[in-house]
């Protein structure tokens, strides 16, 4: 077959083949140029989207290391996002130390050396000494008059010097305060009341390094107790229990109350209301927050940590010695999560509670801090009196709260009038601390529970003097202990005191007062017999 016979059909094709051409490239001119002026509308927009956020937190910083700290933050986010990078603490995996309910389970990773050796073990409310935690920002008149109102009676050291083999004035002293004040208030001036009382207080200690600026809302405030709780065993003080409160908090019990019921739980058991329900935050309102310039800022949203199941509890609690120093040394879990936490809003409702869920401690725990507390409405429903520090999430309705102050109509509720049976033993519901107060303006209610207080002491000072009277009774003054020395039912001596100590079940028939009255300055004569 010749070729020539379709070259006609050639001829017509070229042109149509021609404006096909032309049509496609003028299509894809046409798309070209619509994807570049989208490129360049999301370009702008996202550009100012960014400028304008940016600019917003910016506007909130005071110092220009906030302000840097803030924006490296937020193009860390940006740039992850864009370059489909691992976010902040999207890699991190936190080990839950909790063992397993196995039927063999002592709530201790067999490597932890500092764990619950003593979970069963009971204490008597007499020998229990307690670590009182106080963080305080404002109103340190009031932190004086909380002290004073923990402090055990001069007969109840009396008694115990009288009574407890071996006793002295520092085993007597079973009560000892850590004071933190927020460092926004400066150097504490040397005429502060609260100093002055600290410095004829044999067991108050306010802490001049490792102050926190504490900010509403930010990890400052786990930070300042930790560093409180820190400070306790700097000094060496010997305790058997930590009590956190703050110096808006005020006692509803006696000291002989608050051994008494902590006492009836477990040297070792963790006292923390805790919500039972593992915490799933809503992602709405989970976000990366720096803190500095004494406030929280708002970052991005913020992806929850693997391996550990939040929780949400409260940061007033009653913990043991060994979980205290668990929280201050352990490198495993505390640690790792501890760098997490001071990017959350709120930490000191989550960190605590987290920790002890997620730690060889798990398994002990009872669901009560013995603690009073109503909490007023959210921030947002207060109107123009709303703090818009405390509402600093996207959606502007999604506020926090703080606890109300207690009223007087409350205080029947919370501890009984003066002439009132008091129970033989003291229940768990009972509450033994009520938060919060203004001496300013809870002056009639702060004076009804300290005569509601004295009326109980008083019933306990009777009994005191009666313990008083009876070892006076057994050991009479102007005996002596023989050349050896002893130390039993009450009698002490200085050579006793320096470690000989006589063989168990030794008692010596006639003792004298014990010496160790008089190195301490408590007049014989003083002592009601």
């Amino acid at each position: 077959m010749h070729w020539y016979w379709w070259y006609p059909f050639l001829v017509f094709a070229c042109p149509l083949s021609r404006g096909a051409n032309s049509q496609q490239q003028q299509q894809h001119q046409q798309q070209q140029s619509i994807k570049a002026h989208l490129h360049k509308d999301a370009t702008t927009r996202l550009h100012n989207h960014a400028r304008d956020r940016l600019a917003a937190m910016l506007s909130r910083t005071h110092s220009v290391e906030c302000a840097e700290e803030v924006t490296l933050a937020y193009e860390a986010f940006l740039t992850a996002h864009i370059t489909e990078t691992l976010l902040p603490f999207e890699s991190t995996f936190v080990k839950n130390q909790c063992p397993r309910p196995d039927g063999n389970n002592t709530g201790v990773a067999s490597n932890d050396t500092n764990g619950p050796s003593i979970v069963h073990k009971l204490k008597e409310a007499d020998d229990l000494h307690i670590l009182y935690i106080i963080t305080a920002h404002r109103d340190l008149d009031q932190v004086v008059r909380l002290i004073q109102a923990l402090q055990d009676d001069a007969e109840d050291t009396r008694a115990c010097l009288l009574t407890k083999s071996g006793a002295s004035a520092s085993s007597c002293e079973r009560n000892h305060f850590v004071v933190h004040i927020d460092g926004k208030e400066g150097p504490l001036p040397a005429n502060l009341p609260l100093l002055t009382y600290a410095s004829t207080s044999s067991n108050v200690y306010v802490m001049q390094e490792g102050r926190v600026n504490v900010s509403w809302g930010g990890f400052s405030v786990v930070q300042a107790t930790l560093n409180a709780i820190s400070y306790g065993f700097y000094l060496k003080l010997p305790f058997d229990r930590v009590i956190n409160l703050s110096g808006a908090t005020y006692p509803l019990a006696t000291p002989r109350q608050i051994r008494a019921t902590l006492a009836q739980h477990p040297l070792n058991e963790q006292l923390m209301f805790i919500d039972p329900t593992p915490n799933v935050p809503n992602p709405r309102v989970w976000h990366y927050f720096i803190e500095c310039d004494n406030q929280m800022h708002r970052i991005a949203r913020f992806g929850l940590p693997r391996g550990v199941p939040l929780r949400t509890g409260s940061q007033w609690f009653v913990i043991s010695r060994d979980f205290a120093h668990y929280l201050l040394t352990d490198d495993n879990f505390v640690g790792p999560y501890t760098a997490y936490a001071k990017h959350i809003l709120i930490p000191d409702e989550n960190f605590f509670a987290t920790v002890l869920k997620s730690s060889p401690y798990c398994h002990h725990h009872c669901n009560t801090n013995y603690l009073h507390l109503t909490f007023d409405v959210w921030e947002d429903e207060k109107g123009a009196a709303a703090d818009p520090s405390k509402c600093l999430q996207p959606d502007p309705r999604i506020c926090g709260r703080s606890p109300l102050l207690v009223r007087t109509e409350e205080i029947d509720h919370l501890i009984p009038r003066p002439g009132a049976d008091m129970p033989a033993e003291p229940k768990r519901e009972t509450f033994l601390f009520a938060r919060k107060f203004d001496s300013n303006v809870s002056v009639e209610v702060l004076d009804e529970i300290d005569r509601r207080l004295a009326w109980q002491r008083a019933r306990e000072r009777e009994s005191l003097l009666a313990e008083i009277a009876a070892a006076s009774v057994a050991f009479p003054l102007g005996e002596n202990c023989g050349d050896k020395g002893c130390i039993a039912n009450g009698c002490t001596r200085q050579d006793d005191v320096e470690g000989n100590i006589p063989p168990e079940g030794h008692v010596d028939k006639e003792m004298p007062l014990p010496s160790v009255l008089r190195e301490h300055g408590i007049a014989l004569e003083s002592i009601q017999w």
